[in-house]
Protein backbone atom coordinates (compact mmCIF):
# COMPACT_ATOMS: atom_id res chain seq x y z
CA UNK A 1 0.00 0.00 0.00
CA UNK A 2 3.12 2.65 0.79
CA UNK A 3 4.27 1.99 -2.84
CA UNK A 4 0.90 3.55 -4.18
CA UNK A 5 0.04 5.90 -1.57
CA UNK A 6 4.07 7.46 -2.92
CA UNK A 7 3.67 6.92 -5.91
CA UNK A 8 0.43 9.79 -6.13
CA UNK A 9 1.77 12.09 -3.84
CA UNK A 10 5.04 12.42 -6.50
CA UNK A 11 2.13 12.39 -8.85
CA UNK A 12 0.49 15.25 -7.22
CA UNK A 13 3.80 16.87 -6.13
CA UNK A 14 4.80 16.86 -9.66
CA UNK A 15 1.42 18.83 -11.27
CA UNK A 16 1.48 21.05 -8.24
CA UNK A 17 5.24 21.98 -9.12
CA UNK A 18 4.14 22.38 -12.96
CA UNK A 19 1.16 24.50 -12.07
CA UNK A 20 3.05 26.91 -9.44
CA UNK A 21 5.88 27.06 -12.55
CA UNK A 22 3.62 28.23 -15.13
CA UNK A 23 1.61 30.78 -12.60
CA UNK A 24 5.28 32.47 -11.85
CA UNK A 25 6.11 32.54 -15.69
CA UNK A 26 2.77 33.66 -16.76
CA UNK A 27 2.76 36.20 -13.81
CA UNK A 28 6.41 37.84 -14.52
CA UNK A 29 4.87 38.16 -18.25
CA UNK A 30 6.81 40.59 -19.70
CA UNK A 31 7.97 42.64 -16.62
CA UNK A 32 11.11 43.37 -15.55
CA UNK A 33 12.81 45.72 -12.71
CA UNK A 34 15.01 45.16 -9.71
CA UNK A 35 12.04 43.97 -7.63
CA UNK A 36 10.36 41.65 -10.01
CA UNK A 37 14.09 39.93 -10.59
CA UNK A 38 14.37 39.73 -7.14
CA UNK A 39 10.77 38.01 -6.61
CA UNK A 40 11.54 35.87 -8.77
CA UNK A 41 14.93 34.80 -7.90
CA UNK A 42 13.38 33.79 -4.98
CA UNK A 43 10.55 32.72 -6.16
CA UNK A 44 12.70 29.74 -8.75
CA UNK A 45 14.93 28.63 -5.58
CA UNK A 46 11.72 27.81 -3.92
CA UNK A 47 10.44 25.83 -7.36
CA UNK A 48 14.51 24.76 -7.52
CA UNK A 49 14.15 23.51 -4.41
CA UNK A 50 11.09 21.68 -4.27
CA UNK A 51 12.16 20.10 -7.49
CA UNK A 52 15.09 19.01 -6.20
CA UNK A 53 13.77 17.03 -2.93
CA UNK A 54 11.07 15.29 -5.15
CA UNK A 55 13.86 14.23 -7.51
CA UNK A 56 15.31 12.72 -3.94
CA UNK A 57 12.15 11.51 -3.21
CA UNK A 58 12.03 9.11 -6.92
CA UNK A 59 15.38 8.40 -6.24
CA UNK A 60 14.55 7.03 -3.78
CA UNK A 61 11.85 4.96 -4.45
CA UNK A 62 13.72 4.21 -7.85
CA UNK A 63 16.26 2.64 -5.21
CA UNK A 64 13.95 0.73 -3.54
CA UNK A 65 12.26 -0.76 -7.02
CA UNK A 66 15.84 -1.79 -7.54
CA UNK A 67 16.24 -3.37 -4.30
CA UNK A 68 12.94 -5.17 -4.55
CA UNK A 69 14.27 -6.63 -7.91
CA UNK A 70 17.17 -7.70 -6.69
CA UNK A 71 15.34 -9.38 -3.70
CA UNK A 72 12.78 -11.09 -5.87
CA UNK A 73 15.51 -12.34 -8.08
CA UNK A 74 17.20 -13.77 -5.05
CA UNK A 75 14.09 -15.57 -3.75
CA UNK A 76 13.57 -16.83 -7.60
CA UNK A 77 16.93 -18.15 -7.54
CA UNK A 78 15.84 -19.64 -3.89
CA UNK A 79 13.27 -21.36 -4.93
CA UNK A 80 15.01 -22.63 -8.27
CA UNK A 81 17.61 -24.52 -5.82
CA UNK A 82 14.91 -26.04 -3.27
CA UNK A 83 13.17 -27.37 -6.27
CA UNK A 84 16.57 -28.99 -8.44
CA UNK A 85 17.79 -29.96 -5.19
CA UNK A 86 14.46 -31.86 -4.76
CA UNK A 87 14.80 -33.64 -7.75
CA UNK A 88 17.79 -35.17 -6.90
CA UNK A 89 16.32 -38.46 -5.75
CA UNK A 90 14.69 -38.52 -9.19
CA UNK A 91 18.02 -37.51 -10.93
CA UNK A 92 19.81 -40.53 -8.79
CA UNK A 93 17.20 -42.84 -9.98
CA UNK A 94 17.81 -41.80 -13.47
CA UNK A 95 21.31 -42.59 -13.58
CA UNK A 96 20.99 -45.96 -11.89
CA UNK A 97 18.09 -46.77 -14.95
CA UNK A 98 21.05 -45.51 -16.99
CA UNK A 99 23.11 -48.34 -15.59
CA UNK A 100 20.71 -50.73 -16.23
CA UNK A 101 19.62 -49.82 -19.96
CA UNK A 102 23.54 -50.40 -20.43
CA UNK A 103 23.59 -53.79 -19.32
CA UNK A 104 20.36 -54.30 -20.93
CA UNK A 105 22.42 -53.44 -23.78
CA UNK A 106 24.88 -55.52 -23.53
CA UNK A 107 22.70 -58.90 -22.73
CA UNK A 108 21.03 -57.89 -25.95
CA UNK A 109 23.67 -57.72 -27.95
CA UNK A 110 24.68 -61.17 -26.09
CA UNK A 111 21.34 -62.39 -27.55
CA UNK A 112 21.28 -61.97 -30.69
CA UNK A 113 25.21 -62.91 -30.93
CA UNK A 114 23.71 -66.25 -29.51
CA UNK A 115 21.53 -66.21 -32.61
CA UNK A 116 23.66 -65.83 -34.96
CA UNK A 117 25.67 -68.72 -33.31
CA UNK A 118 22.74 -70.94 -33.05
CA UNK A 119 21.29 -70.05 -37.35
CA UNK A 120 25.45 -71.27 -38.12
CA UNK A 121 25.12 -74.53 -35.86
CA UNK A 122 21.29 -75.05 -37.69
CA UNK A 123 23.92 -74.16 -41.12
CA UNK A 124 26.56 -76.61 -40.01
CA UNK A 125 23.98 -79.42 -39.18
CA UNK A 126 22.00 -79.08 -42.80
CA UNK A 127 25.21 -78.97 -44.21
CA UNK A 128 26.66 -82.28 -42.47
CA UNK A 129 23.33 -83.86 -43.25
CA UNK A 130 23.21 -82.87 -46.88
CA UNK A 131 27.04 -84.33 -47.08
CA UNK A 132 26.15 -87.41 -45.00
CA UNK A 133 23.04 -87.80 -47.69
CA UNK A 134 25.69 -87.03 -50.83
CA UNK A 135 27.82 -89.63 -49.39
CA UNK A 136 25.28 -92.62 -48.78
CA UNK A 137 23.79 -91.86 -51.96
CA UNK A 138 27.19 -91.85 -53.97
CA UNK A 139 28.10 -94.76 -52.05
CA UNK A 140 24.99 -96.96 -53.41
CA UNK A 141 24.81 -98.93 -56.68
CA UNK A 142 24.10 -97.00 -60.07
CA UNK A 143 20.85 -98.89 -61.04
CA UNK A 144 19.33 -98.17 -57.63
CA UNK A 145 19.78 -94.62 -57.78
CA UNK A 146 17.94 -94.34 -60.79
CA UNK A 147 14.87 -96.44 -59.23
CA UNK A 148 15.83 -99.30 -61.69
CA UNK A 149 15.77 -102.61 -60.15
CA UNK A 150 17.15 -104.44 -63.17
CA UNK A 151 14.26 -106.11 -64.79
CA UNK A 152 13.14 -105.62 -67.88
Amino acid sequence: MTLPAQQYEIAQRLAELTRLARKVLTAAGDASGARVEEVLRTQRKALRLSSSALEERVEALERYAENTRAADAAYREWEAVRELEQLGEDMHELVVNTVRDELAVAEIEGLADRSRLQDLHRILDEAREAGLLATRFADEPADRRSGDSGQA
